[in-house]
């Protein structure tokens, strides 16, 4: 369970440049960034896609809409490029269509994130809570898909969901080493003292 986002994702990206949204998303022109760009949004989606991909590129224009419309009164939801491509030249022309984030081509975070989220097929993208790296869900392609923007107000109750499953889990965790660790002391109490063992299992 991450405790913060640079815990899942790191601290620095790639952050497109440009006088316009034209630029942004027709041209590789990039600045090094920090955690300040995902945290202003309420939500991070990582994008798992490559430039090989068809699919990847048919939901890379869904995705533009969804990005810019999400976002127009407020900051809703961040986009993290997770490159898959084969070669750097395609990261560059693939990135070079999108106005968001990106984890450099080659960076040791992208295994981290395909392992960590089981990742075998592209596209996909995973959204998580922008601040702690908590998981809201794997279907964010599917989601958006299927509601548009909309799917915002479902990842805020999934998010809440989750948390309370997960603290459930913690919980339950606790417990469970809690009676562990007493029958242990029993089982070494018992071996020191068989007579009091045998009273304890009167």
């Amino acid at each position: 369970m991450e405790n913060t986002i640079e815990d899942l994702v790191g601290s620095t990206f790639y952050k497109k440049k440009g006088h316009n949204d034209k630029d942004r998303e027709s041209l590789f022109n990039v600045e090094d960034c920090g955690t300040e760009e995902v945290k202003a949004a309420s939500f991070l989606g990582l994008l798992f896609s490559a430039n090989w991909c068809p699919p990847c590129k048919n939901f890379l224009s869904i995705l533009k809409e969804f990005y810019s419309e999400v976002n127009i009164d407020k900051k809703k939801c961040e986009i993290l490029y997770v490159p898959t491509d084969k070669h750097e030249n395609d990261y560059k022309e693939h990135y070079a269509h999108m106005p968001w984030l990106s984890i450099p081509f080659g960076d040791v975070r992208i295994q981290k994130l395909l392992q960590k989220y089981k990742v075998t097929g592209v596209p996909v993208l995973i959204i998580v809570d922008s601040q702690s790296g908590f998981l809201v869900t794997v279907r964010g392609r599917k989601d958006i898909h299927e509601q548009g923007i909309n799917c915002v107000n479902d990842w805020v109750k999934l998010l809440q969901l989750n948390r309370e499953k997960e603290i459930q889990r913690l919980e339950e965790e606790a417990l469970a080493e809690i009676a562990r660790q007493k029958l242990q002391q029993q089982h070494l109490l018992e071996q020191a003292n068989p007579v009091v063992g045998a009273n304890l299992n009167v």
